[in-house]
């Protein structure tokens, strides 16, 4: 009886070859490179911080955000005069809230659609949001993002 007729070394050569083709995928191997300080250094080609918070808004900081929202909240719905101006001396950023509309969200809480300026070091920008009144003091930016243009 021959060896290569025989299961047992059927399934040992398909252990041996799974067992090797493991030891080889794992194994530290990047771009060619062998040692492994070599393949753990940093890679021109990598890209690490890509992610962005899920929190940030896009081309304003989350501080801009907020003096955009605590200017919108305050007005009285009685009376506005607009434009009203906002500054961030942390950011730098500037704007001006250009309008304003007042309803009734939909679960019946108060709330407030807006349009602001914003200029900051990436250049000046139209944007749009809502925020709504989460309890008798809060509010809650519910949206915010710039208008393509």
């Amino acid at each position: 009886m021959s060896i290569f007729k025989n299961k047992d070394f059927k399934y040992f050569t398909q252990i041996a070859v799974f067992f090797s083709l493991f030891i080889y995928g794992c194994s530290p191997n990047i771009d060619g490179e062998k040692s492994l300080e070599t393949a753990l250094a940093p890679h021109d080609n990598l890209i690490t911080n890509s992610v962005n918070d899920a929190n940030q808004i896009l081309g304003i900081d989350n501080s801009d955000a907020l003096i955009v929202k605590n200017s919108v909240a305050s007005t009285n719905p009685d009376y506005i005069e607009l434009p009203i101006t906002w500054q961030n001396s942390d950011t730098e950023a500037t704007g001006k809230i250009v309008s304003i509309k007042h309803f009734t969200g939909k679960h019946g809480q108060k709330c407030k659609s807006f349009r602001t300026t914003v200029n900051n070091y990436q250049g000046s920008a139209f944007y749009d949001g809502e925020t709504c009144q989460i309890n008798k003091q809060d509010w809650a930016l519910t949206w915010f993002k710039a208008i393509d243009g």
